[in-house]
């Protein structure tokens, strides 16, 4: 038995998340203030103990679901038929492989994939890799990166805002931008950043662009958290390759679909 609760207190929520922390660093990076007022948390109460955690993002786009991976077993199932009355009338899920058939009695589900998550493990796989061409990106460069993004990353999660926080960079050809990466969260005072918005021009892949680009990115961002994640799709193998090579191991799997009330 167990009840759902709605949760406020940012340190009940990082106790729970700082369980599996290589997991859980997009949810981590949500507690920074920068997201913060963006979310809406709930969690599953049995007994005295938290067993299941799922946060709604409503920061740009369709409402982003995240729901936690640790839920204790034989929990889910009353964890998502309370969350399904609570949820928008379309949302975009994180869900651990299954549960998404939990859903589908409320939801049309259109599925997105298998997906592997990243923790960067070997910084010393790219303490080699020239980064002198890549170049900090800001808001006066947006134009150019939904330029490039429009060509060579229709279905991506950037959200302008995050140009603020001057953790992206890209690399130039005259005034075009061939390739960028950047971030989807990011708290230093959690110790977490997930990156995110990695993309080339079509034309320009297999040159290393992509390698560069991320280099100057994790040695910027190690310098203030101290785990380091990202999401890709498991049959891409090609960035697979990219970030294995750059020191990334896979900790885990799950899938992303899009869900839409019947």
């Amino acid at each position: 038995m167990g009840s759902l609760i709605c949760l406020h207190e940012k340190e009940q929520l990082a106790s729970f998340l700082m369980r599996n922390k290589e997991v859980n660093v997009l949810a981590i990076g949500d507690l920074d203030p920068f997201f913060w007022p963006s979310t809406m948390w709930w969690g599953w109460q049995a007994g005295d103990d938290l067993s299941g955690l799922a946060l709604l993002y409503c920061g740009a786009g369709m409402p982003v679901l995240l729901l936690s991976s640790e839920i204790h077993q034989g929990h889910t199932q009353d964890f998502v038929r309370a969350l399904k009355a609570l949820m928008p009338s379309a949302v975009y899920a994180h869900l651990s492989p299954g549960v998404d058939q939990l859903f589908s009695d409320h939801y049309q589900m259109v599925p997105h994939g298998r997906h592997l998550k990243m923790v960067y493990r070997h910084p010393e796989k790219n303490k080699d890799i020239d980064t002198s061409e890549v170049a900090p990106l800001n808001k006066e460069h947006l134009p150019a990166i939904e330029q490039l993004f429009a060509a060579a990353y229709p279905g991506n999660f950037f959200d302008a805002r995050m140009l603020d926080t001057n953790l992206y960079y890209g690399i130039w050809a005259g005034d075009t931008l061939q390739c960028a990466a950047g971030i989807h969260t990011y708290s230093p005072q959690y110790g977490v950043a997930a990156i995110g918005n990695v993309t080339t021009l079509p034309e320009m892949r297999g040159r290393g662009l992509a390698s560069k680009v991320c280099a100057r990115l994790l040695s910027a961002l190690q310098a203030n958290v101290d785990v380091i994640a990202l999401n890709v799709q498991a049959d891409n193998a090609a960035a697979i390759q990219v970030y294995q090579r750059l020191g990334f191991e896979t900790v885990a799997e799950y899938d992303e679909c899009e869900m839409y009330r019947r």
